[in-house]
């Protein structure tokens, strides 16, 4: 059967998908997205897939003869820096039928979801994927993931040398970790940990959705309950055990004894490796310590539409973690979003503001991304001139996103 081309435009209405349309959504992401139909979006995903209004109303689509042709999520996020909430955009689930590939639908629905992002007053979008194919709607990568591998036969070295005297050693004296579900008593302790870190994702403290949550990307809760049942810490790990991406508990020293003791007992593999925010503080400085390998890489791809608002939290956050020296900078940016921007740091205050007249640096809108939130320092972006040399030293910024929420 000779193949039907289509036009861009050509009987091409974008609908929002409906609670109706769940099945037949999910069904086909799973079978763009793997050969054999064998990925699961609803288990994979648990807090985006869901059969309700507020859920499938996320997803943007393309039908053709009935049946879905392509597909994009854009699924609004809080993303707190610090005392900052920005309102985050994230773009996933982008998919085109491989029978209409090559028809501009990709470019029909990106066009649409930035221009409602857009017009709902998003700070700033992120998503995965391939870096030159989303540049074309301002996308970059940028941020700094870090990333402490441990080896379990490196903790003998460690015992009371940064945990603290005796601290491994009364976690090694009782307890067990435990799977977590939504009918555990740890739920409220999880929640009140979590407030603590310094960049996350506003999630909710209701049981079944932190489940959901804290169960993405085929990961498993799991918390430390001592010797009389307590919740004393969390680790979440992929399904090996071997990859942790979140973890938590009252306080430094517990988070840490936690650690060591998941690394020690919690996975059978010969070492475990942690994803870690980029800010300074006890934590990662402990994970430098006891870490036998350290890798860091960007954080995704972003796109920063609200420049003041986005470099005012991210200053913030990383001059509150440690402070850093006083100074002053401006940049302009230019091209897929324009702003002028100073950014100053006196004494305990961080500022961010628009500028008016001329700056230090001039970059375009994908250049900025990198110079200012890295990974890589701003040298290898641009020639910082002397009148901005403070980039140097506060640079990159923190901009991350944690990967239980990656979309």
């Amino acid at each position: 059967m000779k193949r039907v081309r289509y036009s861009v435009g050509m009987s091409d209405e974008i609908v929002h998908l409906g609670a109706s349309d769940f099945d037949a959504c999910v069904a086909f992401l799973n079978r763009v997205f793997s050969e054999d139909g064998s990925l699961d979006f609803a288990a994979m995903l648990p807090t985006i897939y869901q059969p309700t209004e507020e859920h499938m109303g996320c997803h943007l689509a393309v039908r053709r003869g009935g049946d879905l042709a392509a597909v994009v999520g854009v699924f609004p996020m809080t993303l707190r820096m610090g005392e900052a909430a920005l309102r985050l955009a994230g773009i996933g689930s982008v998919s085109v039928d491989p029978a209409h590939r090559g028809e501009g639908l990709m470019r029909l629905l990106m066009d649409r979801a930035m221009a409602e992002i857009r017009a709902g007053g998003f700070h700033l979008a992120w998503l995965a994927g391939q870096r030159q194919r989303y540049a074309y709607w301002g996308f970059e990568r940028a941020g700094v993931r870090q990333r402490f591998t441990i080896e379990k036969r490196s903790l003998k070295h460690l015992d009371g040398a940064t945990l603290g005297a005796g601290a491994l050693e009364a976690w090694r004296a009782g307890g067990r970790w435990s799977a977590v579900d939504e009918d555990d008593d740890a739920w409220s302790a999880i929640a009140d940990w979590r407030q603590r870190r310094p960049i996350r994702c506003d999630r909710g403290r209701d049981a079944i959705d932190a489940t959901r949550w804290l169960r993405a990307h085929h990961h498993t809760p799991r918390v430390w309950l001592d010797g009389e049942d307590r919740p004393r810490a969390l680790v979440v790990a992929n399904e090996s055990g071997q990859g942790v991406t979140e973890w938590g508990a009252s306080d430094v020293d517990r988070e840490l004894a936690g650690i060591a003791a998941w690394v020690e007992g919690g996975t059978d593999e010969h070492s475990a490796w942690f994803d870690a925010d980029p800010l300074p503080g006890r934590t990662n400085r402990v994970f430098s310590a006891w870490a036998d390998g350290t890798s860091r890489s960007d954080a995704g791809n972003w796109c920063v539409l609200d420049w003041p608002a986005v470099l005012s939290a991210s200053l913030s956050a990383r001059h509150a973690a440690d402070p850093l020296p006083n100074g002053e900078a401006s940049v302009q940016i230019t091209g897929f979003t324009q702003a002028a921007v100073g950014l100053r740091i006196d004494g305990d205050h961080a500022q961010v503001a628009e500028v008016d007249g001329p700056t230090a640096l001039a970059v375009d809108h994908h250049a900025a991304h990198r110079l200012l939130f890295g990974p890589v320092a701003p040298a290898f972006t641009a020639d910082v001139p002397a009148a901005a040399s403070a980039l140097h030293a506060w640079c990159p910024l923190p901009l991350w996103l944690p990967r239980l929420d990656y979309v």
